[in-house]
């Protein structure tokens, strides 16, 4: 576990930045406002944002700090591939 994390470092520090801005910035809407309206366009692009940020990160880390082939879901066989002429 110890290695996963030395090694996995420059993937870790972005996400938990990007995390600590998502929450800077819904702590400065619900101090503006009084409360935090998560209906708000604002609120919900910044969550989808956020998500749209980390999951490929969180994917990584799941996967070994590696990506493969089957990192998007898709099994490469031949249907996947084209075909190489020479």
């Amino acid at each position: 576990m110890v290695v996963l994390l030395r090694e996995g470092m420059p993937v870790i520090l972005p996400v938990l930045l990007i995390i600590a801005v998502e929450s800077g910035f819904l702590r400065k809407l619900k101090k503006r406002d009084g409360e935090l309206q998560v209906l708000e366009i604002g609120v919900f692009y910044s969550a989808v944002v956020l998500a749209y940020a980390i999951f490929p990160c969180l994917t990584f880390m799941a996967g070994g700090l590696t990506y493969s082939p089957r990192s998007d879901g898709l099994d490469p066989g031949p249907t996947h591939s084209l075909a190489i002429q020479g």
